[in-house]
């Protein structure tokens, strides 16, 4: 479990692999960064979440249910995207307490994508076919849920899974491993913009999440307000198509890195100025 080297530094959910840790490990930066907190008097007025039944989930004797979401989350003072993380890993665990059978994996079929498309049909496929690397994968939608860190529901998952396994964008090796077909998946031009349009907004809605959920040192944000013409505008497109060529070249370089995946977002938006009228150009 990874910890930060200041103490006062808000846990970050995504660190922890049982929920008693995370639980314990925030009430405890709720000590540090208020000396008046006690648990008893911030239960109080709480519905079902006793100062008993605190103690009991911070030992691992009782589970957290997801009746008892919210009161967990304003004793923890979690912001609205730590609150879905936590409701979210809690239906997992339940789902997980009543037994999961693990995903059947399907035999690969005749490829039926046609330049790479059918992959973004739905967004989560991008992030479930690139999760295969990394440490601890398994074709399991309980484990890459918390591979992925909660990102969709393990359900979402599995039809993610079987869609990969399906279409040939994962298979079983010789030793029954499961990998990608291609590392690195471009999409071709003709894919459907709605497509674009929706792999695109999650990507913008998963880099504001990640805002609020992790630290600086693991994150990266730059914006700038840019006031262009239409010659400059088209150099500054031309530098941001040398810098994707770039990064894509990067990414063929470190194929074989398995620690972590991280997205990396551009969004280059006009936000102000006259609207042109094209009547008079």
């Amino acid at each position: 479990m990874a910890q930060s080297s200041n103490q006062h530094d808000r846990p970050v959910i995504f660190d922890y692999r049982a929920i008693p840790l995370y639980v314990t490990a925030m009430l405890g930066w709720r000590r540090e960064t208020d000396a008046s907190f006690s648990i008893r008097s911030a239960t109080r007025g709480l519905r079902r979440c006793s100062p008993s039944l605190v103690t009991r989930v911070m030992s691992g004797e009782r589970r957290l249910t997801s009746d008892r979401v919210d009161g967990f989350a304003k004793l923890l003072q979690l912001t609205p995207e730590e609150k879905s993380a936590l409701s979210r890993w809690v239906s997992t665990e339940e789902l997980s307490k009543q037994g999961n059978q693990e995903l059947p994996v399907a035999p690969r079929m005749n490829a039926r994508k046609t330049g790479q498309n059918h992959l973004l049909s739905d967004w989560l496929n991008i992030y479930v076919k690139d999760s295969c690397r990394l440490k601890g994968f398994e074709p399991d939608p309980l484990v890459l849920f918390k591979l992925l860190r909660g990102i969709a529901s393990p359900a979402r998952i599995e039809r993610s899974l079987r869609f990969l396994l399906r279409e040939g964008f994962l298979r079983r090796t010789l030793d029954g491993k499961i990998v990608e077909d291609n590392p690195v998946t471009m999409t071709s031009d003709d894919i459907p913009s709605s497509k674009i349009k929706q792999f695109h907004s999650k990507a913008l809605e998963m880099a504001r999440r990640g805002i609020y959920l992790y630290p600086i040192e693991k994150r990266r944000e730059l914006a700038l307000v840019l006031r262009l013409n239409a010659k400059s505008l088209a150099a500054l497109r031309d530098m941001l198509k040398q810098f994707h060529e770039q990064l894509l070249v990067f990414a063929e370089e470190h194929v074989d890195d398995q620690d972590e995946l991280f997205q990396v977002t551009i969004n280059l938006v006009p936000i102000g100025g006259l609207p042109h009228d094209k009547t008079n150009a």
